[in-house]
């Protein structure tokens, strides 16, 4: 499996625009507490000042999210990258579908053509040396 991580610097502008968004949540709720007059009907002038905390809440939640993803040394993953074999695709499995199988028409191709096609991605540099080894080690044994 492979992920896709987010950067630190937009991390790091990602917690800024949260301590910022959060502010403005708080000065809105501050606002709306305040500024209601006594003469508006009672559920409105409980549940509108209200409104703006679930923003507070939630531009907390995404500040220190931002942060730890920019310090820590184990990021969060925003895209995870399977193959069928590592994890299957739950819709595939709820649709009761399976992989296709090869066709009569489509013939294998031989050891030696998966051999050169996998040093030929080695040799452009598109292969790690452990993915190389992996991989080779992968098509020797489905013999």
């Amino acid at each position: 499996m492979h992920s896709i991580k987010p950067g630190r610097g937009p991390s790091i502008a990602g917690g800024v625009f949260c301590i910022f968004f959060t502010a403005v949540s708080l000065g809105m709720f501050i606002l709306f507490a305040t500024v209601i007059p006594d003469s508006a009907p009672q559920p409105i002038r409980i549940i509108f000042p209200l409104f703006p905390l679930g923003f507070v809440c939630l531009g907390v939640f995404l500040t220190v999210y931002n942060f730890k993803n920019a310090t820590s040394k184990n990021r969060y993953s925003a895209f995870d990258i399977t193959t069928g074999e590592e994890e299957p695709d739950p819709l595939n499995e709820f649709f009761n579908k399976t992989k296709p199988q090869a066709t009569q028409d489509e013939p294998e191709e031989s050891l030696e053509t998966r051999l050169e096609k996998l040093q030929e991605l080695k040799n452009k540099e598109l292969l790690s040396d452990e993915e190389y080894s992996s991989q080779r080690t992968r098509i020797l044994n489905s013999l």
